[in-house]
Formats: C-alpha cells, structure tokens, sequence
C-alpha cells in the first residue's frame, strides 16, 4: 500500500512536485473559489428562508464532516509515515518530517474539544472562534501560496494537503461567511488565547525535547527535522524551515530561528491571519449590506407604486 501512495505521478514539474500555479494549483484555487460560492449562495438562501441563522445541527454535520476527513487523511498520511524508514533503510523508523506539530495540524484538536464542550460558554466560544478564524488562515494562505507544502513527488502527499488545507478553508470559512463566528474584533482577542497558548507550550516542548535528545547524544544533521518533532516549526534550536534559508545580516541560522520564535512568529501570523478574518468576515458584511440596500430600493419602490 506504501508503494501505491507513494507512486510519482503528472503533475511534477522540474523540481520532482507539482509546480506553483500550475494546472494543478490553479485547480485546486478553482475548487475552493467554487465552493466558497457554494457558502455565500447558501448563507443568502438561509437568510431569506430562516432569517440568517444557521442551526445547531446544521453547524454539527458541518464540522463533523470536515474533523472526519481531516483525520481520515492524516491517519494514511502518519501510516506512510512510519513505513518511510523502514522502505528506505533508515535508522529511524518515524519520518518526523510528517508529524502532526504544524500550526495547520491544531484543528485536528481543536475542533474535537469544541465538540465535546456541550454547553454554550465561553470556553466553547473561544476554541469556535479558533477553528473559524486560524483554520481559514491556515488553509486559505497554503492554498496561494503553496510554497515547500507540495514537498514530495508522490500523488498522495500532494493530494493529502490540498485535500487536508481545502477542508481548513473551507470549514473556517463557513464559520465566518455563516456569522457562526462573528466579525468582531472579541474574536479575534478570544481566538488569540489558544494561539498564544500553543505558542508558548510549543516553545517549551521544542527545548525539552532538544534538552532530552541532547543528553541521549542523539542530536545530529540527520536527526533535525526527522528524528526530532519541531513543535509548529518554531524550534529556536533547530534552523527554522521557515526564514533560515534568509540568512539577513549574516546571523546563522540558528540566531534567526530565534528571532523568528520571539518575534516574528507572535506578530506575523496573527497579522495573516487578521487578514484572512477580514477577507471573509467581510464577506459577509458585504453580502447582508447589498442585501439590505436591495431590500431598502424594494421597499422605496412599493411604496411609490
């Protein structure tokens, strides 16, 4: 099965994976502009037909749909994962490069805890409004800009993540073009919490895990990015994936992976993700303001008649 997941297939380019905004990211942009038109026909449809406000069951079957084929994706994608070194005759068994430590991974958590949280409160509402906002960010910024995420050559890897990042965007955005999660700036603040919290847990587990693997003597060039798990790629003791390849000012890697945990990391993607927010929170707003000057001109019309 291994073999067949992992098989080469047309859409590579030069570099050995399918190119950027080549025929098969523009389809993957088209399918997700497709549906995100699916969304805002079937918001206006809910607004004329139910006043606007989707059901708590509606929002159930969305979300359960969306975890379960997240997971269902991940669990072949982590099955590949631990065939790869035994394939290629590695050392180590588990390629780590495919653990489940990106920030697009934590919806794959998230969005169960919202589910098991029966009761409306304010625990509920902020991981809803984590799964609204960062999954739209996360998915919707990988789908234009693919970038190192089509990494390998074979059909399924590409095929997970395109699969994996559409579901992201399109789930995050249902919740905001929905008015699930509100366009509102105490969102954003409630989402923050469980970014900010990840953040700093993911700083501390990237420095044991270094500090425990150090001690073992099991740190090496091979080991980075394989053998040792680098929580949302923020390790600052690992050449970060990220900006290392950017070596401004002549500080090495390690120095700006550093740099890129402490300060980038905690400005830069809640900026993007503000952006995405307002992208398609605004969506919204557009849609109900065109609505209600509509109904405003058919009213004005009425009455003149």
């Amino acid at each position: 099965m291994y073999k067949f997941l992992t098989k080469p297939w047309l859409a590579l380019g030069p570099s050995g994976r399918p190119p950027l905004y080549g025929w098969f990211h523009l389809t993957l942009i088209g399918i997700n502009v497709l549906i995100i038109g699916l969304i805002i026909l079937w918001t206006i449809w809910q607004h004329k037909k139910f006043g606007g406000k989707f059901s708590k069951k509606q929002i159930l079957i969305v979300t359960l749909i969306a975890i379960i084929v997240l997971w269902g994706i991940e669990l072949i994608k982590q099955f590949c994962s631990f065939q790869y070194g035994k394939i290629h005759n590695l050392k180590y068994k588990y390629n780590f490069h495919w653990f489940i430590h990106f920030l697009c991974s934590v919806p794959l958590f998230t969005i169960p805890i919202y589910l098991c949280i029966y009761k409306e409160n304010i625990f509920k509402r902020i991981f809803q409004s984590f799964n609204g906002i960062w999954t739209t960010s996360s998915g919707f910024f990988v789908i234009i800009y693919p970038g190192d995420v089509f990494s390998d050559p074979s059909w399924f890897i590409n095929i997970h993540t395109s699969i994996y990042h559409t579901i992201l965007f399109v789930y995050g955005s249902f919740l905001l073009i929905s008015g699930v999660v509100r366009y509102h700036y105490k969102e954003f603040l409630l989402s923050l919490i469980i970014f900010f919290s990840m953040w700093a847990v993911a700083i501390i587990l990237n420095e044991l895990t270094y500090q425990i693997l150090a001690k073992k003597g099991l740190i090496g060039a091979v080991a980075i990015g394989y053998e040792v798990p680098n929580f949302i790629t923020i390790s600052h003791r690992v050449p970060s994936p990220l900006v290392s390849q950017y070596d401004v000012f002549k500080l090495g890697p390690i120095k700006w992976s550093l740099i890129f945990t402490l300060i980038f990391y905690p400005l830069g993607m809640p900026l993007l993700a503000g952006v995405s927010y307002t992208l398609l929170g605004g969506t919204r707003s557009l849609i109900f303001w065109i609505i209600s000057k509509f109904n405003t001109k058919q009213v004005k019309k009425n009455v003149a008649n």
